[in-house]
């Protein structure tokens, strides 16, 4: 799926020890003349998130920041879910990163409901 590639090249998924949960992420950065254009396709990703029961928002992950490569303002923003129910919803779209995949898992697990409980509550 469209969202499993996203987040299989530019997400990911830790436990935040501050907050103490667990934060399934994508990001995404671009040059400052693109920015509009940014906060827009991350608004349309947020959309499509919400089609499976996903609620996310978005955070300023950076910027602005000079790229060494050409010296142009790049700037960043980052996708988040990190609400428990959200969270077991994500199983419906999951990684093919077996990395990721056993962090999801942990991350269900941690919502406390197994992955066999939430196939059932569909």
């Amino acid at each position: 799926s469209f969202l499993r590639g996203l987040f299989d090249c530019d997400g990911s998924i830790n436990y935040d020890n501050y907050s103490k949960r667990w934060e399934i992420r994508f990001y995404s950065f671009k040059i400052m003349e693109l920015d509009k254009n940014l906060k827009n396709y991350l608004k349309e990703i947020q959309e499509i998130l919400l089609k499976f029961g996903i609620k996310s928002y978005i955070t300023k992950n950076h910027g602005p920041r000079k790229r060494k490569k050409d010296g142009k303002s790049t700037i960043g923003y980052c996708v988040k879910i990190t609400n428990k129910n959200s969270i077991l919803k994500f199983k419906q779209i999951s990684f093919n990163v077996k990395h990721k995949k056993e962090k999801l898992q942990k991350a269900i697990e941690w919502a406390g409901i197994s992955s066999g409980q939430l196939e059932k509550g569909r």
